[in-house]
């Protein structure tokens, strides 16, 4: 019997590269967990709450923004957000995609 592929599994049961690629999805999301958290130490001021990385790709840093009001203002200062995103988190991006992303709502 062949089983099904969406009945779940111990990550014990994956193939070893399943495995590695967990892994690897993990750190990367640990990187921008502790990204997110850090960056009132870049800017301090309130609207960096409503900033989050998202993902990187290739050179590109891409955040959301929950407000307009935050877009704005990071986009002022995007050069010193990408300076510091890879000062200290070591990143190799040379160029943010912003936009703006609301939080979501219970209907």
């Amino acid at each position: 019997m062949i089983p099904d592929p969406r009945e779940p599994r111990s990550v014990k049961q994956l193939p070893s590269h399943d495995q590695q690629s967990i892994g690897s999805l993990l750190r990367r999301a640990q990187t921008f967990a502790d990204i997110n958290r850090t960056l009132s130490e870049w800017c301090s001021e309130p609207w960096t709450d409503h900033v989050r990385l998202a993902n990187v790709r290739d050179e590109t840093a891409v955040l959301y923004a929950t407000t307009a009001a935050a877009l704005v203002q990071l986009r002022h200062r995007n050069r010193s957000l990408l300076a510091w995103l890879n000062d200290r988190h070591h990143l190799h991006c040379t160029r943010i995609e912003a936009k703006v992303l609301p939080p979501a709502t219970d209907i």
